[in-house]
């Protein structure tokens, strides 16, 4: 299959996604013949296709996982959508929806917004070696390979491995993490996803244009502990957390220095 036909095909996923199909084989035979040929103009288009053709399938995947509450699968597969959606966006400028790639990346956004997770593991780590995915040289501050990382070469794009990893200084929780995957889990609680349930209840297709506006703010310990009612409630072992994550206040929002969170949320759904 040429490729003009499969750009064609993924094209119609917004109005089409019932019929999609996977063309991932296809573009490996054609990316192949493109590298062969010393053609990286065709080898780097090649890729952008297969990554469009990776997004539509993990969304797919994503209302899949949600039909079944798998939460926190689909809470890390938004994260691996969302980083092909940044990877592919530098290289390739969509038109207005062309592929359904923007409004992809409005529905990952918004679903990440709404999750109850707030606090989030973030490791220190010293990196003793690492190497250039396309040359396989040292990267170091005094060694410059040639290969900018983020751009294509010859259908592949340059990213950095990490082959021997050195001390481990520690860990924190944060509220901003570089990997949004890791996230705590307190044993035997569970999150409340309550709020991503009653969304999905309102979609009738992956592709409902809907908005979510958030008002995000930290409510500092001195104000929120004001009342002497609200400090002894919250001594209690077994209370919720205000923060509505769903996890006890001991192993949520208590653990904070700055506050508690406080959240809300406003939604307008298309139909």
């Amino acid at each position: 299959m040429k490729i003009d036909k499969i750009v064609d095909e993924l094209r119609k996923f917004p109005t089409n996604y019932s019929n999609w199909q996977d063309y991932s084989q296809e573009l490996k035979l054609l990316k192949k013949n493109a590298v062969d040929s010393n053609d990286e103009i065709l080898a780097n288009w090649v890729w952008v296709v297969e990554q469009i053709n990776k997004i539509q399938n993990e969304f797919l995947s994503l209302f899949n996982l949600f039909k079944i509450k798998d939460f926190h699968e689909s809470w890390c597969l938004l994260e691996r959508i969302e980083l092909k959606l940044k990877n592919v966006m530098k290289l390739y400028e969509f038109e207005k929806d062309e592929f359904g790639i923007r409004q992809i990346e409005k529905v990952v956004s918004n679903f990440q917004d709404i999750f109850p997770y707030r606090l989030f593991i973030s490791t220190e780590l010293y990196y003793k070696e690492i190497n250039c995915s396309i040359c396989d040289a040292k990267i170091s501050p005094r060694n410059f390979c040639g290969h900018t990382k983020g751009e294509l070469y010859m259908g592949e794009i340059a990213h950095h491995i990490v082959n021997e990893v050195g001390e481990f200084p520690g860990i924190a929780m944060v509220d901003d993490p570089v990997h949004k995957y890791a996230v705590g889990f307190p044993q035997g609680e569970d999150y409340d996803y309550s709020l991503v349930e009653k969304t999905l209840d309102k979609l009738s297709s992956p592709f409902d244009d809907w908005e979510v506006k958030i008002e995000r703010k930290i409510i500092p310990w001195k104000i929120f502990y004001s009342k002497r009612k609200r400090k002894r409630q919250l001594n209690d072992e077994i209370v919720k957390c205000p923060c509505k994550s769903g996890l006890r206040f001991e192993t949520c929002c208590k653990i904070r220095s700055d506050g508690i969170v406080s959240i809300t949320y406003k939604f307008k759904f298309s139909k």
